[in-house]
């Protein structure tokens, strides 16, 4: 499936691609944040850009993640134009000095593309 990665993070190209996951734009981070002071409205606006970006990269579906204001967005936007969602299954686990150590297990497909 052609992912794009709407995530504020790079991605690991390897770990997806055991999961059938090809990214477009080279996995470029194309999540977002929005100023507190903007409306939701903005939100959206920034959402339909990363929307526009998807489909110009012929991408089948979104790889979410993030604030969950850009995460709403992404996904509305992203069904009325037919893309999926997913999402990356992450285990949390702790090093020896109590920092989160995340390891790639799996995808989820929240929603599959529309053909």
């Amino acid at each position: 499936m052609k992912v794009l990665n709407a995530t504020m993070h790079a991605q690991n190209l390897d770990q997806f691609s055991k999961f059938g996951i090809e990214f477009v734009d080279n996995a470029h981070p194309m999540g977002f944040l929005v100023d507190p002071d903007h409306g939701f409205d903005r939100v959206q606006a920034e959402a339909k850009s990363v929307i526009a970006h998807a489909l110009n990269n012929e991408a089948e579906a979104l790889l979410l993640g993030g604030l969950t204001s850009a995460t709403v967005a992404l996904a509305d936007e992203a069904r009325k134009h037919g893309l999926g969602l997913i999402e990356a299954i992450t285990l949390r686990t702790r090093d020896e000095n109590g920092r989160f150590v995340f390891q790639m297990a799996g995808v989820r497909t929240i929603v599959p593309p529309q053909s």
